[in-house]
């Protein structure tokens, strides 16, 4: 804790990874924390591929990549701090990945990806078509062109997730599951708590870092360029034979994932359709074509499953990270679309920063804090 900062009661709802780890950094900091979660299904952790890696889309704004090469920069002090806490390493795979074009348009977009990454300070190799397919051998002849960010990593989100909570009660925190957060108690634009099914929790500070669910814990204070997002993911597994090396994304925003055992994830739709979380055969069709199109030998991968989640996004793909304005002790914590998982450790520290009253840490939260509602 803070020297000059008091223990502080802070509420967090919302236990995807992001609140999660908000809630994790701040019990470490000896304050008392309480982390709620109604756990509906459908939350963005469970659509996320596990990519650490800063976006690689151009449609991304450039604060917004850097935001992220400075999250992905802590990832792996964050990953040992989860590990001393619960004696477990979490699955971390660090061998990079490569993201492809095909198109005359998608490789133009790889010299903008690469200035961009050049401005983060990121360690990356461009190259020809069949320098690539070297590399990779299972990419396909109409990969034209490449870059491999060399030092990506990525996770396994759902297994992050259960190591979140189990850090959060070996530091004394209380995780209730299930509960939902039916209002803000709100006096005089001062938040003094929530109203719970069960009673009341008082809080000096509430974190809003409930995803798509924002809003419903917001109420009166809701964020108005908030847009669920389904992700649709279709899960293959190799029969034998070629395996694929490296995790795999191309321009219009599909991410192809190798994971332990053979296992392929392949995602992600967005999709503008409010809280429906079902999965759909002409989205996931599309999702194969285009997979396949980029690495055809997983046309011979035994189907597993598809799942679905909501990811949070806002107009300007900005997430949301600051004080309320009309009530500055709620920090909302949200809007990180598909990037929840890799901006989650520096979303948590500037939460952190904002706690304790720390203006130079709390930095990037000014660029990253669109105008609230």
């Amino acid at each position: 804790m803070n020297a000059h900062t008091p223990q502080q009661k802070v509420v967090v709802v919302g236990a995807g990874i992001v609140g999660l780890a908000t809630a994790f950094r701040i019990a470490g900091q000896g304050h008392k924390v309480v982390c709620i979660d109604d756990g509906k299904p459908g939350v963005s952790s469970d659509a996320a591929l596990g990519y650490i890696a800063p976006p690689s889309i151009t449609s991304v704004p450039p604060d917004v990549v850097l935001f992220g090469a400075q999250s992905y920069q802590r990832f792996l002090q964050f990953l040992g701090d989860l590990e001393t806490v619960t004696g477990v390493r979490p699955y971390v795979a660090a061998n990079g990945y490569i993201h492809v074009a095909t198109t005359d348009p998608q490789v133009e977009e790889i010299d903008t990806i690469c200035q961009s990454w050049d401005t983060a300070g990121l360690n990356y190799t461009r190259m020809s078509g069949d320098a690539a397919r070297v590399r990779e051998p299972m990419l396909s002849s109409h990969v034209q062109a490449a870059v491999i960010l060399r030092d990506a990593m990525n996770v396994n989100p759902q297994e992050l997730r259960e190591l979140l909570r189990a850090a959060l009660e070996g530091l004394g925190a209380e995780v209730r599951t299930g509960e939902t957060v039916q209002s803000l108690d709100v006096i005089g634009g001062t938040c003094t708590g929530v109203l719970v099914e069960s009673g009341r929790i008082d809080a000096d500070w509430v974190v809003v870092s409930a995803g798509s669910w924002s809003n419903a814990v917001l109420g009166g204070l809701r964020i108005t360029n908030l847009i669920p997002t389904k992700g649709q993911v279709v899960v293959l597994r190799s029969k034998g034979g070629l395996v694929l090396q490296y995790p795999v994304s191309t321009s219009d925003e599909l991410d192809i994932m190798p994971r332990p055992g053979g296992q392929l994830l392949i995602g992600t739709s967005n999709e503008d359709a409010g809280f429906d979380t079902t999965t759909t055969a002409h989205i996931l069709s599309g999702i194969l074509n285009r997979a396949l199109a980029v690495v055809p030998g997983i046309g011979e991968y035994e189907f597993v499953r598809t799942y679905s989640g909501l990811r949070p996004c806002t107009a300007n793909r900005r997430p949301v990270i600051g004080p309320h304005p009309a009530c500055p002790n709620v920090i909302v914590a949200t809007g990180h679309c598909q990037n929840g998982v890799l901006m989650a450790p520096l979303t948590a520290d500037s939460v952190v920063d904002l706690v304790h009253g720390r203006s130079d840490g709390a930095a990037p939260i000014a660029m990253m804090h669109p105008a609230l509602p």
